[in-house]
Parts: C-alpha cells; structure tokens; sequence
C-alpha cells in the first residue's frame, strides 16, 4: 500500500465507541469519514476556509504530503497493524510491535523524544493526530513516525492503531498556510500564519494598508483563497 492507501485506510478505521464522547449525537470521524472516497479525499483543497470558523487544513492532504514509506515503514505496518493490544510504550503499539522497532534499531528521536497531541497546542487541522518521532540509535539521518489519527469524537479516545512513516520531524508539525484576501473590488492581500503559527497576517512588505505581520481583517464578502505545502 501506499501512503494514500494507508492514510485513506486510518481515516475510516473503526475506532470503537467510548462512553466520554458524544458521537452518538453527530457521528464519530470514523463513522463520518466512510462516505468518502479515496478520489474525493486526493482532490480535495488542501485549506478550506469559513468566515465562522476560520481555516481547516486537510488532513488527508497534510499527511500525504509530509508522509513517506521504506522498506522497514512496510514490514512494520504488515506484521505489527493491527495491534492485537496497546500494552506498549508506544502509544497504539502492541508489546510485539514495541519489540519490533527496538530490534530494527528504531528508538525515540534524540531531539523528538516526547510524544505529541495536536490537541494540547494551537492546530487547525481537521482531525487530531498523536503519535511519536523515532531514529536509528545510530543515526539521526533517517526520522520516523508512529502516527495515529483520532477516528473519534472526545479527544481522549478513539484513536487508530499506529502505522509507520518516514517524516521530517522539522516539518511535520509545521502547519503552515499561504495565501490572499481578496476583497470586494478585487483588492489582493497576501496572507500566512507563519508570523505567529496561527492568525492570518499580512505577508506582503509593500502592502498600503497593513504592516507585514499585522492581523488582516476579513469581512463576509471577502474571498479566502489559501493552501497548505508539505
């Protein structure tokens, strides 16, 4: 399988049911994500934008364009998925899992060694992700991730089983977006949220009506045009 494949596969894992969450009222991810199609989820913008709610990421798009696969991500995701238990280190692997990373020479990241939750800090992406950076006790040259995808709806369960990725951990939880305000008249202002990781601001030195860093402000007729590169 491919990255596509994998990340498609995580989406619609059925994640379970837990008694702190309120799926039942919406629909879980999981449950919702099994409309869609693989196409449908390639072709998708990769930042959509509503005046209510402001900027989402993709996170279909936000994955295939940071995720690769080896050879070792391959053999890891074929014996070890699915997990028979979590009774692991690692969150989402299974005791024989954790075995087969540490006999690959896999170990926490040595400058990426805590776990992380998109949850826990500012994030726009569609759906949570968790998991963990690992390298070659060896090298550092070769970073991976365990990856899960929140498949729920209460943050603190229903998460997928790990998989497996080759990753630049400087990147990967860079969720930086590009783009323009255009108003009414056709007025264009080049934004990005890379002046403070969140808001939109103006990223245009010669801009005439805000500074560059400054909050642009978005009115219900403007259009948001945005995306989000890996």
């Amino acid at each position: 399988m491919n990255v596509e494949e994998i990340v498609f596969d995580m989406l619609r894992e059925n994640t379970g049911r837990h008694m702190c969450d309120s799926g039942g009222a919406y629909g879980r991810n999981w449950e919702r994500n099994q409309s869609l199609t693989i196409e449908a989820c390639k072709q998708a913008p990769t930042v959509t934008y509503e005046h209510k709610w402001g900027y989402t990421i993709d996170v279909f798009q936000y994955l295939v364009n940071r995720l690769t696969l080896d050879d070792l991500c391959e053999r890891f995701n074929t014996k070890c998925v699915p997990a028979s238990d979590w009774d692991s280190d690692y969150y989402g692997v299974s005791r024989n899992g954790e075995r087969w990373l540490k006999a690959a020479g896999l170990v926490p990241h040595h400058e990426f060694s805590s776990a992380f939750n998109t949850y826990n800090h500012e994030s726009n992406l569609s759906q949570i992700l968790q998991g963990e950076f690992l390298s070659h006790q060896d090298s550092s040259h070769e970073s991976y991730v365990l990856l899960q995808i929140h498949g729920g709806c209460d943050a603190r369960g229903g998460y997928t089983d790990a998989r497996l990725f080759e990753c630049d951990p400087y990147e990967f939880l860079c969720e930086n977006v590009y783009g323009a305000v255009i108003k009414p008249d056709g007025t264009e202002i080049r934004v990005s949220n890379t002046y403070d990781g969140y808001k939109l601001t103006c990223d245009d030195d010669d801009s005439d009506t805000y500074g560059y860093g400054e909050e642009v402000e978005i009115g219900e007729d403007d259009k948001v045009e945005l995306e989000c590169l890996g």
